[in-house]
């Protein structure tokens, strides 16, 4: 692949990041600003809303970091889809295409399947 096609590829990567990231750091409460206040029962008080303490907390990171690796793999699954089309019949490119949608495909049955679990034991801790 030569350079100016490598450039070009990065064009929709850098165009999404463009138009995501300014709404997810302009999200923001307008009452940022505010003191953090610490509960007794360990949940903790901002602007924005109440956590649930500790357990609350990990089961929001747990939910994140698997919606995260979901959409990374869904991006995968379209970069390959991309691939296959601009393949021109190629065997090894068409062969590179199909192993990235059949991994992505893997990884995100195994998020799903994760998702799932931890849902369960979620809800069965609370």
């Amino acid at each position: 692949m030569s350079k100016k096609n490598k450039k070009l590829s990065l064009y929709p990567l850098m165009s999404v990041l463009f138009l995501v990231l300014p709404n997810l750091i302009l999200a923001a409460n307008e009452n940022t600003n505010k003191i953090v206040q610490y509960d007794p029962d360990g949940s903790i008080r901002t602007s924005v809303g109440t956590t649930g303490g500790p357990q609350e907390t990990m089961i929001a990171i747990a939910r994140f970091g698997l919606g995260a690796i979901g959409a990374i793999c869904v991006g995968f699954i379209i970069y390959a889809g991309f691939l296959y089309a601009l393949a021109r019949g190629e065997e090894g490119k068409i062969k590179k295409a199909k192993d990235i949608i059949l991994y992505s495909s893997i990884g995100l049955a195994v998020t799903f399947g994760a998702y799932a679990i931890a849902e369960v034991v979620f809800n069965l801790a609370q």
